[in-house]
């Protein structure tokens, strides 16, 4: 099939939803498709071809600037027959339905972009909702609250969790290494709650165990989180490295027998984890998961089973699984073995987009 894919960004820019726009458009062309993806990135405006991938950037800017470079660049393509559109957020949806208005599309729908939106927009958000033929949403708890706070029935989305970053490196035979290592790679906002692992891992230091706690990732939190670090801990086995180099990220998670993420849901529920991307990609690594049990990761996570489900304002739960995985080393062998091998056999960009193609085909038609 053709395949037009809509991001409102893609990398080098990163990000969630940024990583969900390649990871997609790289599984559509895997499936033999053939993919162009219509975006906005930094640099110029050009065209380019990754990995059997044609990316159309318009270049960054303002967003009514990007939205009518948008708007142009599909306007001019308008003569081109897709078999299969799909917007990953719909937002940039807006612009394709105005010129293709009968183009049966797929918008996926990831949490915060469809629950925080300006009073003037939700009327708009609606009737793209409304529209579109698919929308795949990141997990079951993403879908049930779309339904409940956008008051639509969506009778056309459904549940298709997002697949893992490393497939092929945390798929080769690993052993991992003496000691108890614990990671956390996120960006630092108030709902990813990384004080609140920080203050737990410290608690238990002082309390004897031998933890190692390395949290990537940067932000707007990572001073104020830098600064917490230094008031309930003094020594060196916990240590923030702001952004870590891509190539990096696979060995701290190589290295790493619990990955933490007691994320929290902030602004009255309307910001929570959506589905959980590196904490999927820790458990890909046999990294025992001990995650907030808001959002998309109580979805794929099976409580003492593949992993942990806490409340992420509660230090003293996260403390009793961190020292239960600690002081009982096959628990943690076993569990990690489970978590592996659930994410190399569910969460997989393959299985996602083979899903979205499954459910576009009794009623396929070219737009």
């Amino acid at each position: 099939m053709k395949i037009l894919v809509i991001a409102k960004a893609y990398p080098p820019e990163t990000g969630g939803i940024e990583t969900y726009s390649e990871e997609l458009a790289k599984a559509y062309s895997v499936l033999g498709h053939d993919v162009t993806v219509l975006t906005a990135h930094r640099g110029i405006e050009e065209y380019e071809t990754r990995q059997n991938v044609s990316i159309r950037n318009v270049g960054q800017g303002a967003q009514m600037k990007v939205f009518w470079r948008m708007l142009n660049w599909i306007w001019k393509d308008r003569r081109t027959n897709y078999d299969f559109i799909h917007a990953t957020t719909w937002r940039v949806a807006i612009p394709l339905m105005l010129v293709r208005p009968k183009a049966g599309i797929a918008v996926t729908i990831h949490g915060r972009e469809v629950f925080i939106v300006p009073r003037l927009l939700k009327p708009v958000m609606a009737c793209v909702l409304n529209r579109a033929k698919q929308i795949p949403t990141v997990s079951g708890p993403i879908l049930d609250k779309a339904r409940n706070l956008t008051n639509l029935k969506l009778l056309q989305a459904y549940t298709n969790w997002n697949g893992i970053s490393f497939d092929a490196e945390a798929g080769q035979k690993m052993q991992k290494p003496s000691g108890f290592n614990i990671f956390c790679m996120c960006r630092m906002v108030e709902r990813k709650n990384v004080s609140t692992a920080i203050t737990a891992v410290a608690e238990l230091i002082s309390e004897g165990l031998d933890l190692r706690f390395d949290v990537a990732g940067g932000g707007d939190e990572l001073e104020r989180l830098k600064e917490h670090t230094r008031k309930v801990y003094t020594g060196h086995n916990i240590v923030l490295h702001g952004r870590i180099p891509d190539e990096d990220v696979s060995i701290y998670y190589r290295n790493a027998h619990v990955f933490l993420h007691p994320q929290i849901a902030t602004h009255d529920g309307g910001d929570l984890e959506g589905f959980g991307l590196t904490i999927a990609d820790g458990m890909a690594f046999g990294c025992v998961p001990i995650a907030g049990s808001s959002g998309g990761p109580s979805d794929f996570i099976s409580h003492g089973q593949t992993g942990f489900l806490v409340d992420g304002h509660n230090v003293e739960e996260i403390k009793a699984h961190i020292r239960e995985l600690y002081q009982n080393r096959t628990l943690l062998k076993e569990m990690s073995v489970k978590a592996r091998r659930f994410a190399h056999d569910e969460l997989t960009w393959h299985r996602h987009a083979l899903t979205n193609i499954e459910k576009l085909a009794p009623t396929r038609q070219t737009f």
